[in-house]
């Protein structure tokens, strides 16, 4: 019952009159997504843009997990490899801060 339930809600969605045009989206991640986590996805994503999406989808390793989603305007980068360099980047300034 819950993939009927993500369905409806997916079709649903995706004719509201509120969303008004078309969006090109690049979804990045480390490994191939399933039809049910893009559908997920997606649904985010015309909510958030208030616009139809149309994905394109990368598999990038050096992810090494998490996503990372870019339009025209935005990027959204929630992945380890991102992570990884900000924490780098803060300890390294707080290693030369103590100065």
């Amino acid at each position: 019952m819950p993939d009927i339930y993500d369905q409806y809600t997916y079709s649903d969605t995706r004719q509201d009159a509120s969303v008004t045009r078309d969006t090109s989206v690049e979804v990045i991640t480390a490994v191939p997504l399933t039809v049910r986590q893009l559908q997920q996805i997606e649904v985010r994503l015309i909510r958030m843009l208030k616009s139809h999406v149309n994905l394109k989808l990368t598999v990038d390793p050096d992810l090494l997990g998490g996503v990372r989603i870019v339009t025209d305007r935005i990027v959204i980068d929630d992945s380890i490899k991102r992570k990884l360099f900000d924490m780098k980047q803060s300890i390294t300034e707080k290693v030369f801060s103590e100065d």
